[in-house]
């Protein structure tokens, strides 16, 4: 086999194993926080996707926020450029909102917000 074949048979085998490790250990999604309707009928679930983060630097990291109604259904689903803005949703009797972000409607029925 030539010398040549050989380097591009090693340099391809070592690209596919980086493709490979990054793929699988490259980034994870971890709940950066939850808020909790006052009923307890929905969820709003904050996941953060981290590479390579520093103490401290969680909450500048990307993700998706997430509503859930009380069976575990994603309801509304969203990117965030930063997870640490999701802060103090504003619970209504047929939605949930936050400022600059989103104002979602809850789907189907409408439980009431009173406990």
């Amino acid at each position: 086999m030539p010398k040549t074949r050989i380097v591009v048979l090693v340099c391809l085998a070592i690209t596919i194993g980086a493709i490979l490790l990054v793929k699988l250990c490259g980034h994870s999604e971890s709940l950066y926080s939850t808020f909790t309707s006052p009923n307890g009928q929905y969820t709003l679930e904050v996941y953060a996707r981290s590479w390579h983060i520093f103490p401290g630097q969680s909450g500048d990291a990307p993700g998706v926020v997430k509503l859930r109604d009380n069976s575990g259904t994603v309801m509304h689903k969203m990117p965030l450029e930063m997870v640490q803005l999701v802060d103090q949703p504003e619970w209504r009797t047929n939605g949930v909102a936050v400022k600059l972000l989103f104002d979602w409607n809850f789907e189907g029925t409408r439980p009431s917000l009173e406990k």
